[in-house]
């Protein structure tokens, strides 16, 4: 499956704190292997959520969740490459898991960071 490409990156990384209390959230450990950063080098930030897959399975997930503390954890380098390396291939081989893998995740961050509906709605 063709997944419709991303413009502008940029607006979806984490901001520095996000990204700092990641890090100190997870006493600068891997989520995934659980190797401390003085092993493994510096945490690298990930969406939980990744950005393509909100963006073309969860559009209604805003900007602000997609971003948040509550969207990221923090990986070595190689887990971080195994895992979307993961990702990519079930996106290619099986949408039913991506998205039923994907889902919860989605739903809580909607919950989380609800857009409120307006008035003439």
């Amino acid at each position: 499956m063709d997944l419709q490409p991303i413009s502008n990156r940029k607006k979806f990384q984490f901001d520095g704190f996000v990204r700092k209390e990641t890090r100190e959230r997870q006493e600068q450990t891997c989520g995934h292997c659980g190797k401390h950063n003085s092993e493994v080098g510096p945490l690298e930030v990930h969406h939980v959520l990744p950005i393509y897959i909100a963006f073309n399975f969860f559009p209604e997930v805003t900007l602000a969740a997609i971003t948040s503390l509550d969207n990221a954890v923090g990986l070595c380098h190689d887990c971080h490459r195994l895992i979307h390396d993961g990702i990519d291939d079930l996106v290619q081989d099986d949408l039913d898991i991506v998205l039923e893998l994907f889902a919860p995740v989605a739903q809580s961050l909607l919950q989380r960071y609800a857009v409120s509906a307006s008035p003439n709605s």
